[in-house]
């Protein structure tokens, strides 16, 4: 299955079933487990009946992007006289607020 992500955040969106009877010949069921690792960086996972459009997502589903492109300088860590190092945000978040 070839994928291609891009800088920032990406919206992605497998169908189960159609990957495995493509993929395996044989019907999808359940996802019995799920396994995500640390190396990146995930607002939300969800399982759903089919692919919905983004009108028909609820608000807290919806990939909002920022109205601004983010610079490089502020993802960079800046260090002042006689202070710990501080991270400056790069407007991504990892938890769901």
């Amino acid at each position: 299955m070839p994928m291609k992500l891009d800088e920032g955040w990406n919206q992605v969106q497998f169908d189960l079933a159609d990957f495995t009877r493509r993929a395996y010949g044989t019907t999808y069921i359940e996802t019995v487990k799920l396994s995500i690792h640390a190396n990146c960086r995930l607002r939300r996972v969800y399982f759903c009946d089919r692919i919905y459009s983004e009108d028909e997502l609820p608000r807290d589903y919806k990939l909002y992007l920022p109205l601004h492109p983010i610079s490089s300088s502020s993802s960079r860590i800046h260090h002042h006289h006689n202070q710990q190092p501080r991270a400056i945000s790069d407007g991504k978040t990892s938890s769901n607020r």
